[in-house]
């Protein structure tokens, strides 16, 4: 039974969510929260946290997450900006992103670890060498997860094997923001707000320019997400529809 209400949980949040994400979050140096309009790159404000955040992630239901400057993990509400801490991760990380199942990932330096959203306790997953984060995490339309780190390299990671491969030179240094679209794409953003799209298969970067803030003074990009980053791409969804189908049909089967 407790399978059943996984499947139906994630066949039905997916869904609803995906058709209007289409906004690339940031913040910055300044605390601020904002969304990005990708085709003119105009950032408008949308709150100013109290808490300095080196990277945000949604999960597949819209919530917002943020890793600290003291490493801890935080929810935030976004037309606010109240904070809710967690706990502390126990480590010093500067990039956040969600998996499709709801796992948590942050990387610092050398190391990539797997948060418990409910305590913020950090698990070491994959140690990464003489890599050093640069600033963000982003699955591809794969499910393959990439880096992007100090060294100006992305780096492809796999949680399962615990091991990493360079992708190629982005041929930017500081990309603080790295995060996949509803279609695929994805962006990164540099410490110094320029939005590039990213090749994940092999690191090439191209910028579309720089950001400019509407309303407000923006600061350093520190990190950066898309609400639709965790929910599951239309074949995923598709394969979990089919699974729960099974799933009734054998339980009706054997009752």
């Amino acid at each position: 039974m407790r399978s059943f209400r996984f499947l139906l949980l994630v066949c039905c949040a997916a869904a609803p969510v995906q058709a209007g994400s289409v906004r690339l979050w940031g913040q910055d140096s300044f605390n601020n929260l904002y969304t990005v309009d990708v085709a003119t790159r105009e950032a408008t404000l949308v709150s100013t946290p109290s808490v300095l955040f080196w990277d945000i992630a949604f999960d597949a239901e819209g919530n917002l997450f943020g890793v600290s400057n003291n490493g801890s993990l935080y929810t935030i509400d976004p037309p606010t900006g109240s904070t809710t801490l967690i706990g502390s991760t126990g480590r010093t990380t500067n990039s956040l992103v969600f998996g499709v199942d709801g796992s948590l990932w942050a990387a610092g330096t050398g190391a990539l670890y797997e948060l418990d959203i409910e305590t913020g306790e950090a698990t070491l997953a994959v140690d990464l060498g003489p890599f050093a984060s640069a600033g963000d995490l982003a699955f591809d339309t794969s499910g393959n997860l990439v880096l992007s780190t100090s060294q100006r390299s992305l780096i492809r990671i796999d949680t399962d094997l615990q091991s990493y491969q360079v992708m190629g030179d982005l041929g930017f240094f500081d990309i603080f923001g790295l995060a996949r679209s509803e279609d695929g794409s994805m962006f990164g953003i540099t410490s110094s707000n320029q939005l590039l799209t990213v090749n994940p298969s092999t690191g090439t970067s191209t910028s579309l320019g720089i950001i400019t803030a509407l309303d407000f003074t923006i600061g350093e990009t520190f990190g950066s997400s898309f609400t639709s980053e965790a929910i599951p791409e239309p074949a995923t969804f598709a394969l979990l529809a089919v699974g729960l189908v099974a799933f009734v049909g054998q339980r009706r089967r054997y009752s």
